[in-house]
């Protein structure tokens, strides 16, 4: 293309053509390719089966012991009730 004389307008022609099939033909077969994509719904779960999913995560629940919080002169302790025995943080 560019050592010949014969071929000097095909050196503006053919970047103008890779531009338009660039430009213009890839997104326009890529959008008909999409166009015939099956993107449906039917694989995911119905809202009433998806908000039955959410609502029945359970968590375990740990133990509730009384506590009582004491200021001394450290700052403050924790005396937790566990079996009638008390803890106490240091």
């Amino acid at each position: 293309i560019f050592g010949s004389k014969k071929t000097y307008a095909h050196r503006y022609i053919y970047p103008g053509i890779a531009g338009m099939i660039l430009f213009i033909l890839f997104p326009l077969a890529y959008t008909i390719g999409l166009a015939f994509t099956n993107y449906s719904a039917k694989n995911q779960l119905s809202f009433d089966r998806a908000q039955n999913v959410l609502l029945d995560r359970t968590y375990q629940s740990g133990d509730s012991y009384p506590f009582t919080l004491y200021k001394t002169e450290q700052g403050h302790q924790l005396v937790v009730e566990k079996d009638g025995e008390l803890l106490a943080s240091p």
